[in-house]
């Protein structure tokens, strides 16, 4: 996994064509129980824009019983909540992305160590892990 703690952003390479892990994102996501509340294919937009680009979709997805906890130690935390993975193509394969809870508490003044972030992060972790097929 790659970490750019500066701006948040974490990376994980995963294994299989983006349909194949957007389907273990997906399924992984159903039997967690995780509300999926929109998803957003990138390349179909563009394409329906005339442009093209390489494959990316984003999944946002949360569980008010958690997140709401760190809008309410931040509420401007809102501004990223849900939570979202985005799955793409680069040119060293499928890449998993998202935001590191701690920096998205720290972004809004909240603390990082919070009980909700570290729930945040280990859900997170196991997602990934699960849809990168490692």
């Amino acid at each position: 996994m790659n970490t750019d703690m500066q701006h948040g952003l974490m990376r994980k390479k995963a294994h299989g064509d983006l349909d194949t892990v957007w389907k273990r994102l997906l399924d992984t996501l159903t039997a967690a129980k995780a509300p999926v509340f929109a998803t957003v294919d990138h390349r179909a937009n563009a394409q329906g824009a005339g442009l093209d680009m390489t494959g990316a979709r984003v999944v946002i997805f949360g569980n008010p019983a958690v997140g709401t906890a760190l809008m309410q130690a931040a509420p401007e935390a809102a501004l990223d909540l849900p939570l979202k993975i985005l799955v793409w193509e680069s040119p060293d394969g499928v890449m998993l992305s998202w935001s590191d809870p701690a920096w998205i508490a720290g972004r809004y003044g909240a603390d990082p160590n919070l009980e909700v972030v570290a729930k945040m992060r280990g859900m997170l972790e196991k997602l990934t892990s699960a849809a990168a097929g490692s």
